[in-house]
């Protein structure tokens, strides 16, 4: 798959001194990086086994064509053995020495069967996004050739149960699916269609969610446990080996940011501390991306709105919902390293057309049609302060370039 590598290691690793995001300067600098020559750094997450004694990387989106190079980091407070021993990265014989190695990717498949990472309690059904009762979809992404398709399914079976695998609502009639259990956590998948689509080809190139995995995360999964969902063995049209893909399976409801296992004010406390690039993860989670726990709206990305939904939880399977969640009347804006709140203003005579368009597709709520008119008056904001040099009360500490301004809308 290229989403990401595998790192193997003679003997097991201390997995409890591992991070790749520091949480409130406990951690300090990533243990493993991933930098594309052109793509810059690669955010992702980190599916140890049990044993120690291999991990898996897996970016958060496929990787893109690029030259890739890898630093698995040395050291007390990075990878060493279980009694203390550190890595011997060159494999010189002398402990201390990270590992750097390089990979490329010169072509990206042009067909790949994907499936997305999430994060859920013990007991509550996976839904893919929350608001649907869809399951967790299997996305076929195609260049339009592909009339036939054949996988392999792999999950762990004591992190989750599969309760069934079904054909997508969209299918058309003359395409079958259909599923063969090989072994616990190991499922055959097999799409076929028996006449042409439509255009006369294959399925319709782009995106085409084939199937959903209806599941349930095991009701005795310890929370902060993790596991590798994995699409392989893909051929298409029976012959053509193309991409597969992984994921990450995370044991922790969505929103349950201090993994504690209920919510809390201290949960909306660590979305607001991401939102506000405070902090890079979550110190229950350092391995693992954070926004699979606190992007509770689903938008892609960490903001006060995921504070303010998880401030307002009123509980349910999936956690948050965007009617937890009041509109927002004031924005913070951080120039520096420090923070000045400042009301939301009334922007509209000065909205582009492109602004209407991002208020106009803005998601369905509220809450989410106010989050993205707070997104783009702070933006206007302060862009118009830098322009015009006005002042704000900002203070003088920062790690930050003198010239750098980041806004993100707050709520009160």
């Amino acid at each position: 798959a290229t989403d990401g590598f595998r790192v193997s290691f003679s003997r097991p690793i201390d997995v409890g001194v591992v991070n790749l995001y520091d949480a409130m300067g406990i951690f300090g600098e990533s243990d493993i990086t991933l930098r594309g020559a052109t793509t810059g750094d690669v955010n992702g997450s980190l599916v140890i086994a049990a044993d120690g004694r291999s991990l898996q990387f897996v970016a958060n989106g496929a990787l893109a064509i690029d030259s890739y190079s890898v630093v698995v980091r040395s050291g007390s407070d990075a990878f060493q053995t279980v009694t203390g021993e550190l890595l011997d990265g060159n494999a010189d014989e002398e402990a201390g020495d990270s590992y750097n190695g390089t990979f490329t990717i010169s072509e990206v498949p042009t067909v790949r069967l994907a499936i997305p990472s999430f994060a859920r309690g013990p007991g509550q059904d996976v839904h893919v996004p929350v608001g649907s009762e869809s399951g967790i979809p299997l996305v076929l992404e195609s260049d339009g050739s592909v009339r036939s398709l054949d996988a392999i399914f792999s999950f762990n079976p004591e992190l989750l149960d599969v309760s069934d695998i079904v054909p997508a609502v969209n299918l058309p009639e003359f395409v079958t699916f259909s599923t063969e259990v090989l072994e616990p956590g190991r499922i055959a998948l097999r799409f076929d269609a028996t006449e042409s689509f439509p255009d006369g080809g294959g399925a319709p190139a782009g995106q085409l969610t084939i199937a959903n995995v209806m599941a349930q995360v095991a009701t005795a999964a310890e929370n902060g446990s993790s596991a590798l969902l994995s699409l392989e063995s893909v051929v298409s049209n029976s012959t053509i080996t193309v991409g597969g893909s992984n994921a990450v399976q995370l044991v922790a409801a969505l929103g349950d940011t201090s993994g504690d296992g209920a919510y809390s004010s201290a949960d909306s406390a660590l979305a607001a501390r991401l939102a506000m690039r405070l902090d890079s993860g979550l110190v229950n989670y350092p391995v693992v991306i954070p926004s699979l726990v606190a992007d509770v709206s689903g938008n892609g990305t960490v903001s006060m709105l995921d504070a303010a939904m998880i401030a307002g939880v009123s509980g349910g399977s999936q956690g948050p919902d965007s009617g937890s969640a009041s509109a927002p009347r004031q924005m913070l804006l951080r120039h520096e390293g420090s923070f000045r709140r400042a009301d939301v203003i009334d922007v509209s005579s000065v909205l582009s057309d492109v602004d209407t368009k991002v208020l106009a597709e803005s998601r369905d709520s509220a809450a989410s049609r106010a989050q993205a008119f707070a997104d783009i008056a702070a933006g206007w904001a302060a862009s118009v302060a830098a322009n015009e040099n006005s002042t704000f009360s900002f203070a003088e500490d920062s790690d930050e370039s003198a010239d750098s301004i980041f806004v993100d809308p707050g709520l009160v």
